[in-house]
C-alpha cells in the first residue's frame, strides 16, 4: 500500500540580519538630552530597546532618559520573518548636575571691614572637582586645582569676589554668588569741632576727610561725660545737635567720629558755654520791595528806613559785616547778635518754613560765619568798560556804556578803587540740623565829593539772574537782567561807602565779577526827577528812581542850544515875518530876532 503526506509550505532565510546604534557611542559622556539613533537592516521590522533593565518601544530615532551616572543600553528587532536579534551592549556615562560650590562659613558677608579678610570657597561632585576658578573685580585672580580655593585681602580698597567651579567629567559648571568688600584701615582725620551754642540748646559742627557718623558725649562734668547725642548718618560735613541743655552753663564735650568701616577716632575734652536766656525776638516784618528793577527782596526782610534830609547816605547802606578775617570753609565762628538779625532778617517765611521755624522763632535760628574773602579791584580801566560792551546786549545799556568810556578817554571822569568782600553765613535749626547758606557781598570805596557811579557785571556762573539777588540798603539800578548792575551814590571826601546785596546760596568767590568805579571830577547832584522812569534790561516793569537817578552835570562844560530848539525858533520867525507885513511893531521886533539868531548860529558853529 502507498500513502503519500501533504504538501508542506515553509520560508528558509539564511540572510544576516543586523541592529546597530550610532548614538549614544559606548564610553561616552553625556551632560545634556541624549539621543538613541539607531537601524536595522530589515526595513518591515520591530524595534524596541532596554536601558537600565527597562523597555521602550522604538519608532524611529528619540530622545531617551538615563540616570545620573552609568547608564546600559541595549536595541532589539525582530525581522519581518519575526526572527530577533540585538545589538551590542552599550554603556555611557550621564552627568546632569553641576557641581556643588559655595563659600566656607567663615568667610564674612559683604561690608566694610578695617581688618584682614579671607574668602575661601569649597565645592563638590559625584565625579569628581576640576578646578575652582576666583575672581576679583570682574578678572581672573586664582585658579585652584582643587575642591578648595581661597584669597586674602589686606591693602585699601573695593573688591568684588565670586568663583566658577569645574566638575571632571562632565566640565559641568556653577557659579558663586558676588560678595563686595570694602577694607579700609585708617582713622578718619577729623577737623577742630565749632560749637554754636544758645540758651538751651548747641550745634557742633566737623569736617572729615571722609564719611563719618558722631556721638557727642557731654556733661557739666570733664571726668562723667554722661550724656550723649548722635547722628547715624555718614557724611563729609557733619553736625550734630545737643538740646535740653541750661542757660548760662559751661559743657564739656567729646566726640567720637567712626567712619563705615569702623575705624573710630575721639576728639580731646572740650568745652562750651551755653548763652543767658534771651527775651523772644520779634521777627521783622514788611517787605523790602523790588531793587532798582529785576533784583527782589524776600519778603521777610526788614525794610530799609527812609532817609532824612540830614543823614549821611553811607547810613542807609548795608550794615557792617565782620571783615578783616579769612576763615577756612567750613570753620564756624559765631556771630554777634547784632549781626545774627542782619543776616537773619534774609530768610523769607518759605525758607523759615523750610528750616522748621515760624516767625514768631527766629530767634532759634544758629547764624554762624562760614569763611570771608576779600578781592580788591584795581583802578577802573577803558578795557573794563570795553569788556562791558562785549557782555551786555541791550542797546541803550551799550550807549550809556560807549558814553562812559569816551568820557573817561577825554578824562572828564576819574577812576575809583572798589573793594568787593564776600561772607558767607550759615543759618541752621538746632533741633533738625536744617542748614541753609547765605553769600553777603559788599562793595567799599572812598571817594571824592560827588556822585559815584558803581557798575557792576555778575557772571551768570553766580547769578543768572537779578532775582536771585536781595539788595541791601541803597538799590540798584538793573541795566539788564542777566545781571548788570549799576549804582550811583552822593559821597563826601574822604568818607567810606558801602553797598551791598546777598546771594540765596554759598559761593565762594566773585573775582569773575566786572566791577567799574568812576566819578566825574566836577560834579553837582541835581534834583531827582520824581517821574517815574523805565528800567533799563529785560524787564518792562517801571518803577520811581532815587537819588541813583540822578544825573552827572560838569559845570566846565557849556551846554548848547539843541537843535529842535532852533528849528522852532525859525518855524515862529516865519510866522512873525507874516505878520511884520502889516504891522510897523512886528517889523521892528523880526530885525531883532533876525540879528539874535545870526549870533546864535555862530556860537553853534
Amino acid at each position: 500500500n502507498v500513502n503519500s503526506s501533504g504538501e508542506i509550505l515553509f520560508f528558509f532565510n539564511n540572510s544576516e540580519f543586523l541592529v546597530s546604534v550610532s548614538s549614544p557611542l559606548n564610553g561616552s559622556v553625556h551632560n545634556s538630552s541624549v539621543w538613541l539613533n539607531y537601524s536595522v537592516s530589515d526595513a518591515g521590522g520591530v524595534a524596541w530597546y532596554s536601558l537600565n533593565g527597562a523597555n521602550a518601544s522604538l519608532h524611529g530615532n528619540a530622545p531617551i532618559l538615563p540616570t545620573q551616572g552609568w547608564n546600559p543600553l541595549f536595541v532589539y528587532a525582530n525581522d519581518s520573518a519575526g526572527s530577533e536579534n540585538n545589538s551590542q551592549e552599550i554603556t555611557f556615562y550621564y552627568d546632569g548636575a553641576a557641581p556643588y560650590l559655595d563659600y566656607l562659613t567663615e568667610a564674612n558677608a559683604s561690608g566694610y571691614y578695617n581688618s584682614l579678610q579671607t574668602v575661601a570657597f569649597v565645592a563638590s561632585d559625584e565625579g569628581g572637582v576640576d578646578r575652582i576658578e576666583l575672581y576679583v573685580n570682574g578678572t581672573l585672580n586664582v585658579t585652584c586645582a582643587a575642591a578648595n580655593c581661597s584669597i586674602t585681602f589686606s591693602n585699601d580698597g573695593d573688591y568684588g569676589v565670586y568663583a566658577i567651579a569645574f566638575d571632571s567629567i562632565a566640565s559641568n559648571s556653577n557659579s558663586s554668588a558676588t560678595r563686595d568688600y570694602s577694607l579700609n584701615f585708617s582713622s578718619p582725620v577729623v577737623s577742630n569741632a565749632v560749637v554754636t551754642a544758645s540758651s538751651s540748646g548747641a550745634v557742633i559742627y566737623l569736617t572729615a576727610d571722609k564719611p563719618v557718623s558722631v556721638t557727642v558725649f557731654y556733661g557739666t562734668n570733664a571726668s562723667e561725660l554722661s550724656s550723649t547725642a548722635s547722628n547715624s548718618s555718614y557724611s563729609v560735613n557733619q553736625s550734630i545737635t545737643l538740646s535740653g541743655l541750661s542757660a548760662s552753663v559751661s559743657y564739656y564735650y567729646v566726640v567720637r567720629s567712626c567712619d563705615l568701616h569702623g575705624n573710630c577716632v575721639n576728639s580731646s575734652v572740650t568745652s562750651f558755654a551755653t548763652s543767658a536766656a534771651a527775651s523772644s525776638y520779634a521777627y521783622p516784618s514788611g517787605g523790602g520791595g523790588s531793587g532798582g528793577g529785576g533784583g527782589s527782596s524776600s519778603s521777610g526782610v526788614a525794610p530799609t528806613p527812609a532817609k532824612t534830609a540830614d543823614e549821611p547816605v553811607q547810613e542807609q547802606v548795608a550794615p557792617q559785616f565782620a571783615q578783616g578775617v579769612l576763615l577756612p570753609t567750613d570753620v564756624l565762628v559765631s556771630v554777634a547778635p547784632g549781626l545774627k538779625q542782619e543776616v537773619v532778617s534774609l530768610l523769607s517765611p518759605k525758607e523759615l518754613s523750610e528750616l522748621g521755624i515760624t516767625s514768631l522763632e527766629a530767634s532759634k535760628i544758629q547764624v554762624s560765619q562760614v569763611g570771608e574773602v576779600t578781592f580788591n579791584t584795581v583802578d577802573a580801566r577803558v578795557e573794563d568798560v570795553e569788556q562791558a560792551l562785549r557782555l551786555v546786549r541791550q542797546i541803550g545799556v551799550k550807549n550809556e556804556l560807549v558814553a562812559l568810556m569816551r568820557s573817561m578817554q577825554a578824562q572828564s571822569t576819574q577812576s575809583i578803587q572798589v573793594t568787593t568782600s564776600l561772607a558767607v553765613y550759615r543759618l541752621a535749626n538746632p533741633e533738625t540740623g536744617v542748614a541753609i547758606d547765605r553769600t553777603l557781598v559788599t562793595l567799599s570805596f572812598i571817594a571824592p565829593n560827588g556822585l559815584a557811579r558803581i557798575i557792576q557785571v555778575v557772571p551768570k556762573s553766580i547769578a543768572a539772574s537779578a532775582s536771585e539777588l536781595v539788595f541791601l540798603g541803597l538799590q540798584p539800578t538793573v541795566l539788564e537782567d542777566d545781571p548788570v548792575l549799576e549804582w550811583i551814590v552822593e559821597n563826601k571826601s574822604g568818607t567810606r561807602v558801602q553797598i551791598a546785596y546777598a546771594l540765596k546760596k554759598r559761593i565762594s568767590s566773585l573775582e569773575s565779577a566786572l566791577t567799574i568805579g568812576v566819578v566825574p571830577r566836577s560834579t553837582q547832584l541835581q534834583t531827582p526827577p520824581t517821574t517815574a522812569v523805565p528800567v533799563r534790561g529785560a524787564s518792562a516793569e517801571y518803577l520811581p528812581r532815587t537819588v541813583a537817578a540822578a544825573s552827572l552835570v560838569t559845570q566846565a562844560e557849556p551846554r548848547p542850544v539843541p537843535a529842535l530848539v532852533v528849528l522852532l525858533v525859525l518855524s515862529a520867525s516865519a510866522c512873525l515875518v507874516f505878520a511884520a507885513r502889516k504891522s510897523p511893531f512886528f517889523k521892528k521886533r523880526l530885525r531883532g530876532l533876525k540879528t539874535g539868531l545870526k549870533k546864535q548860529k555862530t556860537n553853534e558853529s
